[in-house]
């Protein structure tokens, strides 16, 4: 029980996000901790809840029970919401859900900037890698499981590839992901220049991962997380609204795909197809990519936007090479002394 001196010495904020009752889990982790973030910035002890909302990713039977959020992560500051019993002055806590939206958000373009010696000017970097940490559940599955797929490997080339249905279904606004084939012809280049011994896929999608079983062969390391095969409607479907008979089906979904980006930030090397919440994930777990020697994200715009062509600084008006995304299409743009030159010609 608290004391009354104790408890008058803090505020608790509860983060209990309503707009993530459909989206996946690593779109809710980066907006959860986003609102942690600024939370503690501002005086608080961040206290998340999913558990009082109908999240997707309960344990079968344990709807409305759980936190689900303490299945893959500690609390924060290590307060679990018990402690909202245990305080007679309800001044004390504050339920933040959309409110801190007005208040900015911490997590910012800047934070994927590619480069690792910038790593420490990354926005709130230390404190996403302070606050999220594994759940003793979760590092347990990650003890019992890691060395059964990776063994004693380092020469690993990493690739995160977005399913299918994001190629097929092209959601408006969505960033475009680099196809199976773009990916399959980086990962040969690099090959002759690092000879890698492994590759590891990350991927909710059986027909990718098929792809690249066909081309690699034995260097292709195994893949637990549940895939997806062929479906109707694929374009007009995405992955996760297809619904499977299988136990704990979507925690389980959950547990194995933080498993992969966990994989995936412990490769020397590394390919994104885009940027993604997963992508959020490999950059926090393997502190900003430190013991990587080679990263790249593909950057293909998004669904029928026209990108505009922008310059940071006055040297990239006098000669620099950009994309330019119209209707899914990707050209090169050259500008010489601030006349644009376009390649029109697809690039594959």
């Amino acid at each position: 029980m608290l004391t009354e001196d104790n408890a008058a010495r803090k505020k608790y904020a509860i983060i209990c996000p309503l707009q993530i009752v459909t989206t996946g889990l690593g779109a809710v982790t980066r907006l959860v901790m986003s609102k942690v973030i600024k939370a503690s910035n501002l005086g608080y002890v961040p206290i998340v809840d999913l558990k009082h909302m109908s999240y997707k990713y309960f344990k079968d039977g344990r709807k409305l029970k759980d936190n689900a959020w303490e299945y893959f992560f500690k609390q924060p500051c290590g307060v679990s919401l018990d402690i909202i019993n245990q305080l007679e002055d309800t001044s004390q806590i504050f339920c933040w859900d959309n409110e801190i939206e007005m208040m900015g958000n911490p997590l910012t373009d800047e934070f994927f900037a590619l480069n690792p010696k910038y790593a420490k000017t990354v926005p709130y970097l230390e404190e996403h890698m302070k606050f999220l940490q594994f759940s003793d559940e979760f590092q347990s599955y990650i003890d019992d499981n890691y060395k059964k797929i990776v063994g004693d490997e380092t020469e690993i080339l990493g690739i995160l590839c977005r399913g299918t249905d994001y190629i097929n279904y092209r959601p408006l606004g969505h960033i475009i992901p680099a196809t199976p084939t773009q990916l399959i012809k980086e990962a040969k280049e690099l090959l002759g220049k690092y000879h890698y011994k492994k590759i590891y896929v990350a991927t909710e999608d059986k027909q990718i991962y098929e792809t690249f079983k066909k081309e690699f062969g034995d260097m292709l390391l195994p893949n637990t997380q549940y895939m997806y095969d062929k479906y109707e409607n694929a374009d007009k479907t995405l992955l996760a609204q297809i619904k499977v008979d299988r136990p704990d089906h979507h925690y389980k979904l959950a547990i194995e795909y933080l498993f992969s980006m966990y994989i995936l930030s412990k490769c020397k090397y590394f390919i994104a197809s885009n940027e993604c919440s997963g992508l959020y994930f490999v950059c926090v777990f393997s502190t900003y990519y430190k013991d990587m020697k080679y990263v790249h994200v593909w950057e293909r715009g998004r669904y029928k936007y026209r990108t505009k062509i922008g310059y940071t600084n006055f040297w990239q008006r006098i000669f620099s090479v950009k994309n330019e995304v119209y209707e899914n299409i990707v050209r090169k743009v050259i500008t010489i002394l601030g006349i644009k030159i376009k390649f029109i010609k697809e690039i594959k």
